[in-house]
C-alpha cells in the first residue's frame, strides 16, 4: 500500500490538515483500521520541504480550514493523491521507469476506482460547478490512468516519442522532428524573400505552410487518441480492425484535405495567371511571376516532405512502409504525384511563355539576308545580335529556376527546355538561306553560342546531344560539295535527334543547292 502514497513530503503539518489528510485515508482504505498509524509514521504527515505544486492550500491552515467550510474535507486531497500519481506515472513514462510506474496499477484498480464512485454516488446534491467539474476530472482522469496502466507490456515498447505522445495534453504537443521542420521551413522561405524581393506578391498568399503544419498537429493529436485504445487491443480482438481503419482514414482526410482544398487550388490559380499572362499581347516571361511560382513549388514540395516526415514518425506504427495495398501508402504516393503533375503543369506555362518570347525574338529581330550578307559586308566571326538577345532570355529564366528549386525538377525542366527550343532553332534556320561562302561562318557562329550555353546550363548529356547535333548542320554548309555526301551518309553525326532525311532538309537550304544537287544525291541511299 506504501506505494500508492507517491507524495515525499508534507502537505500539512497542523492538526486540521493531519485531520484532512486522515479523511482521505479513511476513504481510500475503506475504513480506520490502521489510519492511527499513517497518521504517525507515515512521511506525507512529517514535517519536510515543500510539496508538490498544486497542493499548497494544504499546507496552510487557515486555508486548509476554508477549504473544509467550502468543499467535503477530502475530496481536494484526494484530487491531490491521484493528481501526484499521475505526475509520477509521467516522470517514470519519461525516464524509462515502467517497473515502478505501473507497480501500483492493480492498486489504484482496487482502491481508488471504488472510492471514487462512492465520492460520485455520495454528491447527489450539487454544491457548485466548480466541485462538480473536479469530481468528474478526478474520475475521469483516474479511469483513463488506471486503462494505460493497463496496457504496460505494450506501452513500454513503444518508442519514446509515442509513450510521451500519448501522456501528452492534445493542446501541448511534444515537440517532434515537425517542429524542427517548420523551423527550417520559415528560414529556407525568410532566405528566399530577402534574395528575390518579387516572391511576397500574389502567388505567396495562395498557400500558406502555416495551415499544413497545423492541420499536421491537429491529425496527431487526433491519432495519439486512436493509439490508445490501438495498444491496449489484443492482437485477436475483432475491433482491432477498426481501430486500424480509424488510423488510416485519419491519415487519408489529412493529405486528401491538403491536396484538394489547399495545395490544388493554389496550383489552379497561379496556372491560371500564368496563362493569362501567355494569352497577353507581349510575350515575354514575367521573371516577377516565375519567382513567386517557383516560391509556390518549392513551399508546396516542402508540406510534401512534412506529409513524408509525418507519415515515417506517425503512421508506421500502423501501416507496414512497403504494403502498396495499404490506403494510407496508396494515398501517400497520390497526394505526392498530385503534386509533381501540378507543379509539372505550371512550369509546363513557364516553358510555353518562353519559347514564345524566343521564337518572337527570332522572328522579328533576325535579318532576312543574316546568313547571305552581300560581299562588301564583313563577315564576323561573333554571334548575331539575334543570338544574343535569345541567349540573355534563356539565361535569365533558366538561372531563376535553377537557384530556386530541387535538382530533379530543374533537370526536368531544362530538358524540356533543351528539346523545344532545338524545335524552334531548327524550324527558325528552315526560313533562311545559307551562302557557304559568306554567311556559313556568321551561322556557324551562332550555333556555337547556343551550343556553349547548353553545355554551361544544362546538366543532361542527352540533352546537350541536341545542340551538338545543331553544330554538325551548321557543318552542312561548311563543307564543299565534294564531302557533303560523305557527312549525310554518317549517320552518327546526327542520331537519333535526326534522320538522316530530317538533315538532308538543311542541305536544300544552301545557295548553291541547284548546282550541287545532283552531286549530293547521287548514289543515296536516303533518296
Amino acid at each position: 500500500m506504501e506505494g500508492f502514497i507517491l507524495s515525499p513530503a508534507s502537505y500539512s503539518s497542523s492538526p486540521s490538515g493531519k485531520q484532512f489528510h486522515a479523511d482521505v485515508l479513511q476513504l481510500v482504505h475503506d475504513g480506520r483500521a490502521g489510519l492511527q498509524f499513517w497518521v504517525q509514521y507515515h512521511p506525507l504527515f512529517a514535517p519536510g520541504p515543500d510539496g508538490l505544486p498544486g497542493l499548497h492550500a494544504l499546507r496552510d491552515p487557515a486555508l486548509t480550514d476554508l477549504t473544509s467550510t467550502t468543499w467535503p474535507t477530502f475530496l481536494d486531497a484526494l484530487a491531490g493523491h491521484i493528481r501526484d500519481f499521475h505526475d509520477l506515472v509521467a516522470v517514470g513514462l519519461s525516464d524509462g521507469r515502467t517497473t515502478l510506474t505501473f507497480v501500483t496499477a492493480e492498486v489504484v484498480t482496487r482502491l481508488v476506482v471504488p472510492a471514487l464512485r462512492a465520492l460520485v454516488a455520495r454528491e447527489n446534491r450539487p454544491t457548485g460547478a466548480e466541485h462538480l467539474a473536479l469530481i468528474a476530472d478526478v474520475f475521469h482522469r483516474s479511469l483513463a490512468w488506471i486503462d494505460a496502466a493497463a496496457a504496460l507490456p505494450r506501452v513500454a515498447l513503444l518508442p519514446d516519442y509515442v509513450r510521451l505522445a500519448l501522456f501528452t495534453p492534445c493542446t501541448d504537443l511534444i515537440r517532434t522532428q515537425l517542429v524542427a521542420e517548420r523551423q527550417y521551413v520559415e528560414g529556407q522561405y525568410e532566405a528566399r524573400r530577402v534574395a528575390h524581393p518579387t516572391v511576397g506578391g500574389d502567388f505567396s498568399q495562395f498557400i500558406s505552410l502555416e495551415l499544413a503544419l497545423d492541420m499536421l498537429h491537429l491529425n496527431k493529436a487526433a491519432l495519439a487518441r486512436v493509439a490508445v485504445f490501438w495498444i491496449q487491443a489484443p492482437a485477436a480482438w475483432a475491433p482491432r480492425d477498426e481501430i486500424l481503419a480509424c488510423a488510416e482514414t485519419l491519415f487519408v482526410l489529412l493529405v486528401r484535405h491538403l491536396a484538394t482544398h489547399h495545395l490544388r487550388p493554389a496550383f489552379t490559380a497561379a496556372i491560371a495567371r500564368l496563362t493569362a499572362g501567355a494569352a497577353a499581347a507581349d510575350p515575354a516571361v514575367d521573371l516577377a511571376q516565375l519567382d513567386q511560382f517557383l516560391a509556390l513549388v518549392h513551399v508546396a514540395d516542402l508540406i510534401v516532405q512534412m506529409v513524408e516526415v509525418y507519415h515515417k514518425q506517425e503512421m508506421l506504427a500502423f501501416v507496414d512502409e512497403y504494403d502498396f495495398l495499404s490506403a494510407v501508402n496508396q494515398e501517400k504516393r497520390s497526394f505526392e504525384t498530385g503534386i509533381d503533375d501540378q507543379a509539372a503543369a505550371g512550369l509546363d506555362r513557364v516553358i510555353d511563355r518562353l519559347m514564345d518570347q524566343v521564337a518572337h525574338l527570332l522572328r522579328t529581330t533576325q535579318r532576312p539576308d543574316a546568313f547571305t550578307p552581300p560581299a562588301d559586308r564583313t563577315t564576323s566571326v561573333q554571334p548575331t545580335p539575334t543570338c544574343q538577345q535569345v541567349l540573355a532570355c534563356l539565361s535569365c529564366c533558366t538561372s531563376a529556376v535553377t537557384g530556386a528549386t530541387d535538382k530533379h525538377v530543374v533537370d526536368v525542366f531544362l530538358g524540356e527546355v533543351a528539346l523545344r527550343l532545338f524545335n524552334v532553332l531548327s524550324e527558325h534556320l528552315k526560313r533562311f538561306r545559307v551562302d557557304p561562302e559568306t554567311g556559313a561562318v556568321q551561322l556557324m557562329a551562332d550555333l556555337n553560342a547556343y551550343h556553349g550555353w547548353a553545355t554551361r546550363t544544362l546538366r543532361n548529356p542527352d540533352a546537350i546531344r541536341y545542340f551538338d547535333v545543331l553544330k554538325e548542320v551548321g557543318n552542312l554548309y561548311l563543307v564543299t560539295p565534294q564531302h557533303l555526301r560523305s557527312l549525310l551518309l554518317d549517320g552518327s553525326r546526327f542520331e537519333p535527334v535526326l534522320r538522316v532525311e530530317e538533315a538532308y532538309e538543311f542541305v536544300i537550304l544552301r545557295t548553291d543547292y541547284a548546282r550541287i544537287k545532283g552531286m549530293v544525291e547521287d548514289r543515296c541511299a536516303f533518296m
